[in-house]
């Protein structure tokens, strides 16, 4: 808080001192005119002097209002008040980490880093995170028919596939039985090694041919593309004989407020 003091400048009138000397001043009057009257000046009456402002009101009124601000304060900071504060902050903070949280967590590099190490053996998520519809362009080839694709996809991974469900499992048991045979246990690790912003303009001269395809099967609106982003991802999958190393260029576009994956190389 800001306090102003009001300085008070006291002034004294020269009139007053005139006046004091006045009183004891006699004139004489009339000797070079040979008088030898003396005429005494009447006494002027005193002028008081004008009171002092000493300031005590003010000082008054200022203790006052700091007495009732540090009452203020100490009922601010009561046992009560403190308690309520100190939830408050508690969950202020709690709050911003969660929402830093989330925004990392979306980030154009923790979703390609996701995106990478569901490559290994996490058919769903890898599908879930593509910009397009990934199930519709499986399907295409099938004219749409999920039955059809079922059955072809039973055959070929030797399961008994009736749904996405089935579809998801059976690719990822496949991906561990392979992984688990050639590294036996194993651990896997992706880490981002650069971001870069791409314009819209050399994704399409880059990737020109796949946009037209998903567009033409009506799975992506190019036009919706607000931003581009590339992102090398570096993944170590170490077993316990073996490590094998592998790069991606994945290449995220922002539709609205989520960034998917439209692309990548490996």
């Amino acid at each position: 808080m800001r306090y102003k003091t009001k300085c008070y400048i006291l002034f004294a009138d020269c009139s007053f001192e005139l006046a004091k000397n006045k009183q004891m001043e006699v004139f004489s009057v009339g000797e070079n005119l040979n008088m030898h009257e003396e005429v005494v000046a009447e006494p002027v009456e005193e002028m008081a002097a004008p009171a002092l402002d000493t300031g005590e009101e003010p000082v008054a009124q200022n203790k006052a209002k700091g007495d009732k601000a540090g009452a203020w304060i100490k009922s601010l900071f009561s046992t009560k008040k403190r308690k309520i504060i100190a939830v408050v902050l508690l969950v202020v903070i709690v709050l911003g980490g969660a929402a830093a949280g989330v925004f990392s967590y979306f980030s154009p590099s923790s979703t390609a880093e996701r995106f990478c190490k569901a490559y290994f053996c996490d058919a769903r998520t890898f599908f879930s995170m593509t910009a397009y519809d990934t199930q519709s362009a499986l399907l295409h080839s099938y004219d749409g028919d999920e039955e059809a694709f079922f059955e072809a996809k039973s055959d070929a991974l030797e399961a008994d596939i009736a749904s996405w469900d089935d579809y998801y499992k059976a690719l990822d048991t496949t991906e561990e039985e392979n992984l688990t045979d050639k590294y036996g246990r194993y651990k896997i690790t992706v880490e981002t090694t650069r971001a870069r912003d791409v314009s819209v303009r050399k994704l399409e001269e880059d990737y020109g041919k796949w946009l037209e395809q998903l567009e033409s099967q009506g799975l992506f609106d190019r036009d919706s593309i607000q931003a581009v982003k590339e992102v090398t991802v570096k993944a170590k999958l170490t077993g316990e004989d073996e490590t094998e190393r592998e790069t991606f260029e994945v290449y995220l576009v922002k539709v609205g407020f989520q960034w998917k994956v439209i692309t990548y190389d490996d």
